[in-house]
């Protein structure tokens, strides 16, 4: 990844479950019980990233920017 890319990833449902998943993947990359883990170890990953947190209908409810 060059110095200043930016990762997008989005936190989205999965039945009763969160599922982390890179903007570019087919596949979930991790599994939560609750979308404020998802939040957590998404933030806690390296790098420049923008996560987007879904609904349980697919709707965007919110943008989280990290440095």
């Amino acid at each position: 990844m060059a110095k200043n890319q930016t990762t997008v990833y989005h936190i989205i449902s999965r039945g009763k479950r969160w599922a982390i998943r890179k903007d570019d993947a087919k596949r979930a990359s991790k599994i939560f019980d609750r979308p404020c883990e998802a939040l957590w170890h998404t933030i806690g990953l390296e790098g420049i990233k923008t996560i987007y947190i879904h609904r349980k209908d697919g709707t965007v409810i919110g943008r989280f920017q990290s440095w």
